[in-house]
């Protein structure tokens, strides 16, 4: 998308968002311009299509096809890295093997390269599709996460968890399996100061106290006992 201007760049990701599917010019207008599109929107759309064809031309792209009510970028989902980043987060949810889960989960994030269209000034189709990408990486990382600790890879498990924590400080799945995995791999002053942390974060911005699951780990990790990994059954 190096060459496009904004407008034509938003078009494009709307209609590779929707690869196969015809967009309407509505769609398109309203992703472009808001609820205030110009009198001129239809014909600048057109001139935005010709480009892009001019550039799939040059490039050996897909075809950009004009349907009577719209337009369709022809191909299919698998052609997108997108959909495929999709697929295999499903396939995660959907296996039971931890080794498995991990394949699919690592298989996702790597196909994740960034921030989706973050050279693109999203419009409210865009933007959700943006957020539900970033939530389906967090359910694949939980996810390889949870591969790892239910086959003992603990250390393994703190090292991808810490930078994720960071992200999200007041995420309590992931401090619960930070706390969990640091105290099965013997730091069990480290699972506390965690805790710690979470806690003062969450009165301080939430008003809250961490839920039932982590105060009874807690409980668990003060006492040196069993430890019982919270949320486990919430995939």
């Amino acid at each position: 998308m190096e060459d496009l201007p904004p407008k034509p760049r938003v078009v494009l990701a709307l209609l590779i968002i929707n690869i196969g599917r015809v967009v309407l010019v509505d769609e398109l207008a309203d992703e472009v311009w808001g609820d205030r599109p110009p009198a001129t929107a239809v014909t600048t759309l057109q001139t935005y299509v010709y480009r892009l064809r001019r550039m799939f031309g040059r490039q050996g792209g897909p075809e950009l096809l004009t349907r009577p009510l719209g337009y369709e970028l022809v191909g299919e989902p698998s052609d997108v890295d997108m959909y495929r980043f999709v697929e295999h987060v499903t396939l995660a949810r959907r296996d039971a093997a931890p080794e498995a889960v991990a394949a699919s989960a690592q298989s996702a994030l790597d196909l994740y390269q960034g921030e989706p269209f973050a050279d693109v000034r999203p419009g409210p189709r865009i933007r959700a599709q943006r957020e539900r990408l970033a939530e389906m990486r967090m359910c694949a990382n939980e996810l390889l996460i949870l591969s790892g600790i239910t086959t003992g890879r603990h250390r393994e498990a703190v090292e991808q968890l810490r930078p994720l924590v960071r992200e999200n400080p007041l995420n309590e799945l992931l401090n619960g399996y930070l706390i969990f995995s640091l105290a099965a791999a013997g730091r069990r002053q480290d699972a506390l100061g965690v805790y710690s942390v979470l806690r003062d974060g969450m009165i301080e911005e939430l008003g809250l106290d961490p839920c039932e699951p982590l105060v009874r780990l807690h409980r668990q990790v003060l006492s040196d006992g069993d430890l019982t990994l919270p949320f486990a059954d919430t995939r």
